[in-house]
């Protein structure tokens, strides 16, 4: 198998960045394939402001292939961590809401999920995004939804909209399964 490498997506993302020319680049990588320790090695040196437009190939893609191994998804939860682009940081957790996480890393990615939901310095969308992976994690957990309606009941007044939405609408979702 012959892997797309991030130099070509560098290159396909420059001249074109249309959602077809997106499809187009998740078609081929699903074909071809994707090394995600190469991909996310080659972004550390792009512009912060192109930063984004890899990981929001990587959504599209996980989004129609949501199986991703376990040495994938740490990779992306790393990277997670350490990015300070807010662009970059909406994109995998919302790439993180596609995937059923690995109990290895289930309990890191919830912790910083409940502290990035808590943040008035985070973008509402990764804001949004973690509270789904929360909840997704912690469905399988009466313990785990007990603390997070906890969490969202004390966001219930939060000065986003979107926030509040979030909460209503996935409290609900956990409220269901108790």
């Amino acid at each position: 198998m012959n892997l797309i490498s991030p130099s070509q997506i560098d290159r396909l993302l420059l001249a074109n960045r249309s959602k077809s020319s997106i499809e187009s680049m998740v078609r081929s990588i699903e074909t071809e394939g994707l090394d995600f320790q190469e991909f996310f090695k080659y972004i550390e040196d792009v512009p912060n402001n192109r930063k984004w437009h890899f990981t929001w190939l990587l959504t599209h893609l996980i989004e129609s292939n949501p199986e991703v191994n376990t040495a994938d998804q740490k990779l992306l939860f790393e990277y997670l961590k350490k990015t300070s682009v807010k662009g970059v940081k909406r994109d995998l957790w919302r790439s993180l809401t596609f995937i059923d996480i690995n109990e290895a890393i289930s309990g890191e990615v919830f912790n910083l999920g409940l502290n990035v939901i808590r943040s008035q310095n985070e973008s509402i969308a990764a804001r949004a995004h973690a509270m789904l992976v929360l909840t997704n994690i912690a469905k399988p957990y009466n313990e785990l939804c007990d603390e997070l309606l906890m969490v969202f009941k004390s966001l219930k007044n939060d000065e986003s909209a979107g926030v509040r939405s979030r909460v209503k609408n996935l409290s609900k979702r956990l409220e269901r399964l108790n």
